[in-house]
């Protein structure tokens, strides 16, 4: 929403600033998807979405131990193609009592990267030697 200029005709900025408005809260209300970053996932967060019917696409924090469980047990024959250096799967979750799906990607550049780092020595071993 934007503030007003005080130079204007107030009746008519009030009409259209009221017509913006509710138009878009009315395109709110009829979001069928409600994104967020990884914060907004949480136990209690999610239980609360459900409860209200509202579907949500977020990251799912590699913090959590059922995350890291699915981690590890995906294995790379399970991972398909999605663009050019992407691939991944889509893994069934029922964390916090909700059913859900989350999608599992794994990036070419990410693994190189990681790649890289564990072979790099780190400074404290290298002034050992």
């Amino acid at each position: 929403m934007q503030a007003m200029s005080g130079n204007t005709n107030d009746t008519k900025a009030f009409t259209e600033v009221t017509k913006h408005h509710i138009s878009c809260l009315k395109a709110a209300q009829n979001s069928r998807y409600f994104v967020a970053d990884a914060a907004l996932y949480s136990e209690e967060a999610i239980t609360s979405l459900h409860k209200q019917k509202q579907h949500f696409i977020t990251r799912v924090p590699l913090t959590l131990k059922e995350a890291k469980q699915q981690l590890r047990n995906v294995n790379t024959h399970q991972l398909q193609p999605f663009t050019e250096g992407y691939a991944g799967c889509w893994i069934e979750s029922n964390y916090g009592g909700i059913p859900q799906r989350w999608l599992l990607l794994s990036s070419t550049a990410a693994r190189n990267v990681k790649h890289r780092l564990s072979r790099k020595t780190p400074s404290n071993q290298r002034k050992k030697s």
